[in-house]
C-alpha cells in the first residue's frame, strides 16, 4: 500500500511540474514579445508607423531571441500626427512539436490577455 501511495505522489510531483515549467516557459515567450513590441513602437513613433525597415530589424531581433515565426502587422507609415500607432505580434506558441494555440502579444496599456498589441499612449 505504501508503494501505490509513493507512485500517486510522484505522478502528481510530476505533473505539478511539468505544468509550471511549461507556464514558465510561456511567460519567457510573452516578456521576449513585449520587450520587442515596446521597442517596436517606439521606432514606429520616430518614424510615423510600421516601416519595412522596422519590421525587418524587430524580425531579425525576434529570430535572436528563438522566435522566428512571428507574424509582425502594425500601422502602416505615415500617420498623421497625435494619430494612433498600434503593433502587433503573433508568435504560434510550440511545445515539444504540439501546437497549443496561437500565442499572440497586443499589449494596450498593460497586462496580458489572449493578444497583446502595443499603443502608443497620449
Amino acid at each position: 500500500m505504501d508503494i501505490l501511495a509513493l507512485l500517486y505522489s510522484l505522478l502528481v510531483t510530476v505533473l505539478v511540474v511539468w505544468t509550471l515549467f511549461l507556464g514558465y516557459q510561456m511567460f519567457l515567450t510573452q516578456q521576449a514579445l513585449s520587450e520587442v513590441a515596446r521597442r517596436g513602437i517606439l521606432m514606429m513613433e520616430m518614424a510615423g508607423g510600421l516601416t519595412v525597415d522596422i519590421q525587418n530589424r524587430l524580425a531579425e531581433d525576434l529570430v535572436a531571441r528563438g522566435l522566428e515565426r512571428t507574424q509582425i502587422t502594425g500601422t502602416p507609415a505615415p500617420v498623421a500626427f497625435r494619430g494612433d500607432i498600434q503593433l502587433r505580434l503573433q508568435y504560434p506558441y510550440r511545445f515539444f512539436g504540439t501546437s497549443i494555440s496561437p500565442f499572440e502579444i497586443e499589449v494596450p496599456l498593460g497586462g496580458i490577455r489572449n493578444s497583446i498589441s502595443l499603443k502608443n499612449p497620449r
